[in-house]
């Protein structure tokens, strides 16, 4: 049977989720990996990782372009780029996914956006990092809007996963929180980082609950349109904020870079095409044309390729790229602290991806397991 499956938008995020469907933010349809030669699955395991390494460089070329534009700016013209570079395949979408694709879009828009207000003030890794909260928001949206059983011994991963996922955002947390509590507030970086985790998390739970629905499938030949269309609606939820942002709009008149559109000279400085040609302009041709669009393609190939097992533990270093390429182009380095909770988030994108009886074949004193009996 042809199955609906959420294309990866971001690595980490993305294998958290891998518990409910495989990884990350567009909808993808797909039949289950084909059985391939050793000489066949390198190969698009190497893609997989080379996606995985793109997704990383996400993040700290995300912060580089926040620091020549306003946040609206950036994502907006990265989603522009992208959706343009994809829309050929529009046309070809089934009728039956466009709400879908449109409901995930805004999800991921929602995502995204909060992605980008995060870089703004917080490491490229450690934005990452807390991105693969979604490792608790698939599951808990599960049990409590599908009443999907999640009990120890029927979910043990997901168990496994979130503890780990907390143990190592509590460490990831704990420095930077008690400062901004002694200062009186709240780092409003990390706060923006977990509404990244919320909207990324519930496009995964609605694309689980359409494979869920999905008995005949769309076809293979749906992929593409699908995370085309899904790109697009991103693309026009960025605009919508840009402009708001720009214009000085309702609460965003408040905004530090409000009113740019308004200003001739920062108007031709900050939107396209004008923003091409100044300093951000690599780091939007890379992040939309490349990370976003062509990335997307090659991981399209490579999940139908690559069993989910696998493919959960190559997009799961995708924060160590992020980690890596933030040390390289912004100097961003994590304390002890910090690299023992990643360590822990990564982890438990790891272990969402297992099958239920291989964690308790590996801890055989959890219920159902050969020890508990």
């Amino acid at each position: 049977m042809i199955t609906l499956v959420p294309n990866t938008w971001h690595g980490a995020t993305a294998a958290a989720a891998a518990s409910t469907v495989l990884p990350r933010p567009a909808v993808r349809c797909c039949t289950a990996p084909p059985e391939e030669t050793d000489s066949d699955a390198w190969q698009f395991k190497l893609l997989l990782l080379a996606v995985a390494v793109g997704y990383g460089t996400n993040f700290p070329v995300g912060r580089l372009m926040n620091e020549a534009l306003p946040a609206a700016a950036s994502t907006s013209g990265r989603f522009l780029l992208a959706a343009l570079a994809l829309s050929p395949f529009i046309s070809r979408l089934d009728r039956r996914l466009i709400w879908p694709a449109v409901a995930t879009g805004l999800c991921d828009g929602i995502g995204y956006s909060a992605q980008s207000l995060a870089l703004c003030d917080t490491a490229a890794a450690k934005v990452s990092f807390l991105g693969a909260l979604t490792v608790v928001v698939v599951p808990c949206l599960s049990a409590a809007l599908d009443g999907k059983r999640l009990g120890l011994a029927s979910a043990p991963q997901v168990w496994l996963a979130a503890l780990l996922t907390l143990g190592g955002v509590g460490l990831l947390e704990i420095g930077d929180s008690l400062d901004a509590l002694r200062a009186g507030g709240v780092a409003a970086g990390d706060l923006w980082s977990i509404v990244q985790a919320l909207g990324f998390g519930t496009s995964f739970y609605l694309i689980g609950r359409l494979i869920s629905e999905d008995d005949d499938g769309a076809g293979a030949d749906q992929v593409l349109p699908v995370t085309a269309v899904n790109v697009a609606t991103v693309a026009a939820l960025s605009a919508l904020w840009a402009v708001c942002d720009g214009c000085g709009v309702g609460p965003l008149a408040a905004s530090s870079s409000a009113g740019w559109l308004v200003d001739a000279g920062t108007r031709d400085a900050f939107a396209l095409p004008g923003a091409l040609r100044g300093d951000s302009g690599g780091g939007l041709l890379w992040t939309g044309l490349v990370t976003t669009a062509l990335v997307r393609v090659g991981e399209t190939k490579g999940l139908t390729r690559v069993p989910q097992s696998a493919a959960s533990v190559i997009v799961a270093t995708e924060p160590l790229w992020a980690s890596a390429f933030g040390l390289l182009l912004l100097g961003e380095g994590l304390d002890p602290q910090c690299v023992v909770g990643g360590a822990l988030v990564v982890a438990a994108c790891v272990v969402s991806g297992l099958e239920p009886a291989a964690v308790r074949a590996a801890l055989p004193f959890l219920p159902g397991g050969v020890g508990s009996r």
